[in-house]
Protein backbone atom coordinates (compact mmCIF):
# COMPACT_ATOMS: atom_id res chain seq x y z
CA UNK A 1 0.00 0.00 0.00
CA UNK A 2 1.18 3.61 -0.33
CA UNK A 3 2.04 5.70 2.34
CA UNK A 4 -1.84 6.47 2.81
CA UNK A 5 -2.93 3.49 2.62
CA UNK A 6 -5.64 4.25 -0.41
CA UNK A 7 -4.02 2.78 -3.37
CA UNK A 8 -1.92 -0.60 -3.77
CA UNK A 9 0.87 -2.09 -5.99
CA UNK A 10 0.33 -5.56 -6.45
CA UNK A 11 2.88 -8.18 -7.33
CA UNK A 12 2.71 -11.55 -8.89
CA UNK A 13 6.06 -14.18 -9.01
CA UNK A 14 4.86 -16.64 -11.73
CA UNK A 15 7.35 -19.90 -11.79
CA UNK A 16 7.29 -22.19 -14.74
CA UNK A 17 8.93 -25.28 -14.99
CA UNK A 18 8.90 -27.21 -18.68
CA UNK A 19 8.60 -30.33 -17.97
CA UNK A 20 7.87 -31.00 -22.16
CA UNK A 21 10.47 -32.88 -23.62
CA UNK A 22 11.66 -30.00 -26.30
CA UNK A 23 12.48 -26.70 -25.68
CA UNK A 24 9.42 -23.99 -25.22
CA UNK A 25 7.71 -20.58 -25.20
CA UNK A 26 4.68 -19.98 -23.28
CA UNK A 27 2.46 -16.96 -21.71
CA UNK A 28 0.87 -16.67 -18.50
CA UNK A 29 -2.01 -14.51 -18.57
CA UNK A 30 -3.02 -12.65 -15.25
CA UNK A 31 -6.90 -11.89 -15.40
CA UNK A 32 -8.00 -10.16 -12.10
CA UNK A 33 -11.26 -9.73 -10.80
CA UNK A 34 -12.98 -7.52 -8.46
CA UNK A 35 -15.81 -9.25 -5.33
CA UNK A 36 -18.23 -8.30 -7.11
CA UNK A 37 -16.86 -10.44 -10.53
CA UNK A 38 -15.84 -7.66 -12.84
CA UNK A 39 -12.86 -7.86 -14.96
CA UNK A 40 -10.81 -5.01 -13.70
CA UNK A 41 -7.26 -6.17 -14.99
CA UNK A 42 -5.54 -8.08 -17.67
CA UNK A 43 -1.82 -8.63 -18.43
CA UNK A 44 0.46 -11.37 -19.96
CA UNK A 45 3.73 -12.54 -19.22
CA UNK A 46 5.92 -13.77 -21.81
CA UNK A 47 8.34 -16.86 -21.43
CA UNK A 48 10.72 -17.59 -23.95
CA UNK A 49 13.09 -20.26 -25.11
CA UNK A 50 12.39 -22.31 -21.73
CA UNK A 51 15.14 -25.09 -21.73
CA UNK A 52 13.60 -29.10 -20.75
CA UNK A 53 12.96 -29.38 -17.04
CA UNK A 54 14.51 -25.77 -16.73
CA UNK A 55 12.60 -23.37 -14.05
CA UNK A 56 11.98 -19.53 -14.93
CA UNK A 57 10.77 -17.01 -13.01
CA UNK A 58 8.97 -13.95 -14.16
CA UNK A 59 7.19 -10.97 -12.01
CA UNK A 60 3.57 -9.21 -13.10
CA UNK A 61 2.91 -5.55 -11.20
CA UNK A 62 -0.01 -3.67 -11.77
CA UNK A 63 -1.79 -0.73 -10.07
CA UNK A 64 -5.07 -1.02 -7.59
CA UNK A 65 -6.89 2.83 -7.54
CA UNK A 66 -8.20 2.87 -3.62
CA UNK A 67 -9.21 -0.93 -3.36
CA UNK A 68 -11.33 -2.60 -0.81
CA UNK A 69 -8.84 -3.25 2.10
CA UNK A 70 -8.90 -6.99 3.85
CA UNK A 71 -8.81 -6.68 7.47
CA UNK A 72 -10.48 -8.99 10.68
CA UNK A 73 -13.73 -6.58 10.44
CA UNK A 74 -14.13 -6.16 6.60
CA UNK A 75 -12.34 -9.59 4.75
CA UNK A 76 -12.80 -8.18 1.05
CA UNK A 77 -11.23 -10.51 -1.31
CA UNK A 78 -10.47 -10.15 -5.34
CA UNK A 79 -9.81 -12.40 -7.40
CA UNK A 80 -7.01 -13.75 -9.73
CA UNK A 81 -6.70 -16.31 -12.30
CA UNK A 82 -3.50 -17.15 -13.57
CA UNK A 83 -3.63 -18.97 -17.55
CA UNK A 84 -0.94 -20.90 -19.23
CA UNK A 85 -1.20 -20.49 -22.57
CA UNK A 86 1.31 -22.43 -25.60
CA UNK A 87 3.02 -21.65 -28.39
CA UNK A 88 -0.55 -21.78 -30.07
CA UNK A 89 -1.99 -20.27 -27.50
CA UNK A 90 -3.95 -22.65 -26.45
CA UNK A 91 -4.57 -22.81 -22.74
CA UNK A 92 -2.80 -25.43 -20.75
CA UNK A 93 -3.42 -24.57 -17.17
CA UNK A 94 -5.40 -22.33 -15.06
CA UNK A 95 -4.83 -21.15 -11.51
CA UNK A 96 -7.72 -19.50 -9.67
CA UNK A 97 -6.99 -17.43 -6.62
CA UNK A 98 -8.93 -15.48 -3.87
CA UNK A 99 -6.36 -12.29 -2.60
CA UNK A 100 -7.15 -9.55 -0.25
CA UNK A 101 -5.35 -6.20 -0.51
CA UNK A 102 -4.35 -5.60 2.76
CA UNK A 103 -0.24 -4.00 4.60
CA UNK A 104 0.64 -5.91 8.05
CA UNK A 105 3.38 -3.90 9.72
CA UNK A 106 5.33 -4.08 13.45
CA UNK A 107 6.57 -1.17 14.61
CA UNK A 108 6.89 1.15 17.58
CA UNK A 109 6.31 -2.56 19.60
CA UNK A 110 2.91 -2.55 18.26
CA UNK A 111 1.06 -4.38 15.32
CA UNK A 112 -0.25 -2.86 13.04
CA UNK A 113 -2.95 -3.07 9.84
CA UNK A 114 -3.41 -1.02 6.89
CA UNK A 115 -1.82 1.87 8.87
CA UNK A 116 -4.01 0.84 12.52
CA UNK A 117 -2.97 -0.41 15.62
CA UNK A 118 -4.66 -3.35 15.90
CA UNK A 119 -5.49 -6.14 19.58
CA UNK A 120 -4.73 -9.28 18.87
CA UNK A 121 -7.95 -11.19 20.46
CA UNK A 122 -7.28 -14.73 20.01
CA UNK A 123 -7.18 -18.32 20.78
CA UNK A 124 -4.74 -21.34 20.38
CA UNK A 125 -6.13 -23.69 18.24
CA UNK A 126 -5.20 -27.66 17.83
CA UNK A 127 -6.54 -29.71 15.43
CA UNK A 128 -8.52 -32.14 17.09
CA UNK A 129 -11.89 -33.37 16.99
CA UNK A 130 -13.90 -34.99 20.04
CA UNK A 131 -15.29 -38.10 17.99
CA UNK A 132 -12.31 -38.27 14.92
CA UNK A 133 -9.00 -37.29 16.89
CA UNK A 134 -6.42 -35.85 14.74
CA UNK A 135 -9.09 -35.43 11.86
CA UNK A 136 -11.08 -32.26 11.80
CA UNK A 137 -13.66 -32.66 8.92
CA UNK A 138 -14.96 -29.21 7.21
CA UNK A 139 -17.92 -28.76 8.81
CA UNK A 140 -16.31 -28.80 12.16
CA UNK A 141 -13.30 -26.31 10.99
CA UNK A 142 -16.40 -23.79 9.76
CA UNK A 143 -18.38 -24.40 12.84
CA UNK A 144 -15.06 -23.58 14.49
CA UNK A 145 -14.37 -20.25 13.21
CA UNK A 146 -17.74 -18.83 13.03
CA UNK A 147 -18.04 -19.25 16.48
CA UNK A 148 -14.91 -17.58 16.98
CA UNK A 149 -16.23 -14.94 15.30
CA UNK A 150 -19.38 -14.93 17.59
CA UNK A 151 -16.85 -14.70 20.44
CA UNK A 152 -15.16 -11.66 19.22
CA UNK A 153 -11.81 -13.18 18.82
CA UNK A 154 -9.85 -11.88 16.07
CA UNK A 155 -6.93 -14.15 15.90
CA UNK A 156 -5.68 -17.79 15.53
CA UNK A 157 -2.21 -19.39 16.79
CA UNK A 158 -2.24 -22.56 14.97
CA UNK A 159 -0.74 -24.26 17.78
CA UNK A 160 2.29 -25.78 16.82
CA UNK A 161 1.97 -26.91 13.58
CA UNK A 162 0.61 -25.84 9.85
CA UNK A 163 -3.52 -26.05 9.86
CA UNK A 164 -4.96 -28.33 7.14
CA UNK A 165 -4.86 -26.11 4.20
CA UNK A 166 -8.66 -25.55 4.23
CA UNK A 167 -8.78 -23.43 7.20
CA UNK A 168 -6.45 -20.99 6.02
CA UNK A 169 -9.78 -20.22 3.08
CA UNK A 170 -12.03 -19.80 5.49
CA UNK A 171 -9.64 -17.45 7.56
CA UNK A 172 -9.54 -15.24 4.35
CA UNK A 173 -12.97 -15.28 3.84
CA UNK A 174 -14.48 -15.03 7.30
CA UNK A 175 -11.93 -12.87 8.58
CA UNK A 176 -9.21 -13.80 11.17
CA UNK A 177 -5.82 -13.00 12.21
CA UNK A 178 -3.23 -16.21 11.84
CA UNK A 179 -0.03 -17.06 13.77
CA UNK A 180 0.94 -19.41 11.37
CA UNK A 181 3.35 -21.63 13.81
CA UNK A 182 5.84 -24.10 12.22
CA UNK A 183 5.71 -27.18 13.39
CA UNK A 184 9.57 -26.94 15.73
CA UNK A 185 9.37 -28.40 19.34
CA UNK A 186 11.78 -30.12 21.36
CA UNK A 187 9.64 -29.63 24.88
CA UNK A 188 11.52 -32.40 26.10
CA UNK A 189 15.25 -30.48 26.02
CA UNK A 190 13.35 -27.56 27.20
CA UNK A 191 12.62 -24.08 26.35
CA UNK A 192 15.54 -22.39 24.96
CA UNK A 193 17.48 -25.58 24.89
CA UNK A 194 20.68 -25.55 22.58
CA UNK A 195 20.46 -28.98 22.15
CA UNK A 196 18.92 -29.15 19.08
CA UNK A 197 18.80 -25.43 18.25
CA UNK A 198 22.69 -24.67 17.97
CA UNK A 199 23.41 -28.24 16.28
CA UNK A 200 24.75 -28.03 12.91
CA UNK A 201 23.01 -31.25 12.10
CA UNK A 202 19.83 -30.33 12.98
CA UNK A 203 19.49 -26.49 10.75
CA UNK A 204 18.10 -28.46 8.36
CA UNK A 205 15.62 -30.05 9.93
CA UNK A 206 15.10 -26.67 11.40
CA UNK A 207 15.02 -24.69 7.73
CA UNK A 208 13.10 -27.10 6.39
CA UNK A 209 9.96 -26.65 8.67
CA UNK A 210 9.98 -23.04 8.21
CA UNK A 211 10.67 -22.36 4.35
CA UNK A 212 7.99 -25.17 4.07
CA UNK A 213 5.26 -23.63 5.76
CA UNK A 214 5.99 -19.91 4.20
CA UNK A 215 5.92 -21.36 1.15
CA UNK A 216 2.36 -23.12 1.29
CA UNK A 217 0.52 -20.26 2.91
CA UNK A 218 2.33 -16.88 2.03
CA UNK A 219 -0.59 -16.07 -0.17
CA UNK A 220 -3.01 -15.93 2.58
CA UNK A 221 -4.28 -12.74 3.19
CA UNK A 222 -5.44 -14.29 6.99
CA UNK A 223 -1.27 -15.22 7.68
CA UNK A 224 -0.52 -12.22 9.69
CA UNK A 225 2.81 -13.15 11.86
CA UNK A 226 5.42 -15.90 11.04
CA UNK A 227 6.14 -17.86 14.22
CA UNK A 228 8.80 -20.45 14.37
CA UNK A 229 7.92 -23.30 16.28
CA UNK A 230 6.75 -23.53 20.17
CA UNK A 231 9.02 -24.71 23.03
CA UNK A 232 12.19 -25.34 21.11
CA UNK A 233 15.71 -24.29 21.21
CA UNK A 234 17.74 -21.65 20.64
CA UNK A 235 20.77 -20.33 18.60
CA UNK A 236 22.50 -20.37 15.46
CA UNK A 237 19.67 -23.05 14.20
CA UNK A 238 17.12 -20.61 14.89
CA UNK A 239 18.85 -17.72 13.42
CA UNK A 240 19.62 -19.73 10.16
CA UNK A 241 15.48 -20.22 9.87
CA UNK A 242 14.21 -16.87 10.84
CA UNK A 243 16.68 -15.69 7.82
CA UNK A 244 15.57 -18.29 5.31
CA UNK A 245 11.53 -17.99 5.92
CA UNK A 246 12.53 -14.26 5.74
CA UNK A 247 13.77 -14.15 2.34
CA UNK A 248 10.69 -15.41 0.86
CA UNK A 249 8.53 -13.45 3.02
CA UNK A 250 9.69 -9.85 5.17
CA UNK A 251 6.32 -8.79 4.32
CA UNK A 252 5.08 -9.93 7.97
CA UNK A 253 6.47 -9.94 11.90
CA UNK A 254 8.17 -13.12 13.59
CA UNK A 255 7.89 -14.69 16.43
CA UNK A 256 9.58 -16.89 19.01
CA UNK A 257 9.49 -17.14 22.61
CA UNK A 258 12.31 -19.48 23.02
CA UNK A 259 14.93 -17.27 21.18
CA UNK A 260 14.08 -13.56 21.87
CA UNK A 261 17.02 -12.77 19.73
CA UNK A 262 14.90 -13.81 16.17
CA UNK A 263 11.40 -12.51 17.34
CA UNK A 264 9.99 -9.45 16.81
CA UNK A 265 8.29 -9.64 20.55
CA UNK A 266 8.86 -11.33 23.35
CA UNK A 267 6.27 -13.80 25.13
CA UNK A 268 5.49 -13.60 28.63
CA UNK A 269 4.29 -16.67 29.77
CA UNK A 270 1.13 -17.32 31.49
CA UNK A 271 0.78 -13.96 33.09
CA UNK A 272 -1.23 -12.43 36.14
CA UNK A 273 -1.51 -8.64 35.35
CA UNK A 274 1.03 -8.13 37.85
CA UNK A 275 3.49 -9.89 35.62
CA UNK A 276 1.99 -7.71 32.60
CA UNK A 277 2.70 -4.60 35.40
CA UNK A 278 6.41 -5.61 35.73
CA UNK A 279 6.80 -5.83 31.63
CA UNK A 280 5.51 -2.14 31.35
CA UNK A 281 7.38 -1.03 34.06
CA UNK A 282 11.04 -2.74 32.61
CA UNK A 283 10.61 -0.40 29.32
CA UNK A 284 11.62 -3.66 27.36
CA UNK A 285 12.66 -2.76 23.95
CA UNK A 286 10.45 -5.06 22.42
CA UNK A 287 6.98 -5.02 22.59
CA UNK A 288 4.94 -8.29 24.15
CA UNK A 289 2.64 -10.74 22.31
CA UNK A 290 1.31 -12.87 24.83
CA UNK A 291 1.43 -16.69 23.49
CA UNK A 292 -0.64 -18.37 26.18
CA UNK A 293 -2.54 -17.43 28.95
CA UNK A 294 -5.87 -17.86 30.95
CA UNK A 295 -5.94 -21.53 30.89
CA UNK A 296 -9.13 -22.71 29.83
CA UNK A 297 -8.85 -26.17 30.20
CA UNK A 298 -11.11 -27.14 33.02
CA UNK A 299 -11.02 -23.39 33.82
CA UNK A 300 -13.91 -20.28 33.74
CA UNK A 301 -11.07 -17.56 32.70
CA UNK A 302 -12.76 -15.47 35.51
CA UNK A 303 -10.26 -12.64 35.04
CA UNK A 304 -10.09 -12.19 31.49
CA UNK A 305 -11.62 -8.46 32.39
CA UNK A 306 -8.99 -7.57 34.89
CA UNK A 307 -6.24 -9.00 31.29
CA UNK A 308 -7.81 -6.72 28.56
CA UNK A 309 -8.33 -3.57 30.86
CA UNK A 310 -4.60 -3.60 31.08
CA UNK A 311 -3.76 -4.44 27.52
CA UNK A 312 -5.89 -1.90 26.07
CA UNK A 313 -4.09 0.88 28.43
CA UNK A 314 -0.62 -0.10 27.33
CA UNK A 315 0.10 -0.22 23.37
CA UNK A 316 3.41 -2.06 23.89
CA UNK A 317 1.26 -5.86 24.60
CA UNK A 318 -0.21 -6.37 20.89
CA UNK A 319 -2.70 -9.03 22.48
CA UNK A 320 -2.96 -12.26 24.21
CA UNK A 321 -4.02 -16.12 22.84
CA UNK A 322 -6.09 -18.25 25.51
CA UNK A 323 -5.14 -21.79 25.82
CA UNK A 324 -6.97 -23.05 24.29
CA UNK A 325 -10.16 -23.33 22.16
CA UNK A 326 -11.36 -26.84 22.47
CA UNK A 327 -9.86 -29.39 25.24
CA UNK A 328 -8.42 -32.50 23.52
CA UNK A 329 -9.31 -34.73 26.56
Amino acid sequence: LDEDYEDATVTIDLDLRNQSEMTANAQVRVDVYSPEGAQIHTDTVTFDNIAVGAFERRRATFEMDDPDLWSAETPTLYKVVLTVLDASGKETESIPWRFGVREYEFRDKQFWVNGKSIKLKGVNRHEHHPRMGRHVDLETMIQDVRMIKQANINYVRTAHYPDDYRFYHLADEYGLYLMDEANQESHDFGTGSRVLGDDPNWMIAHVDRGISMVERDKNHASVAIWSLGNEGGSGRNLRVMRESMEAIDATRPYYYHGDESVSDWIDIDYPRVEDLERFVLSNNPKGANIREYSHMMGNSGGNLQEHWDFIYQHPEIVGAAIWDWVDQG
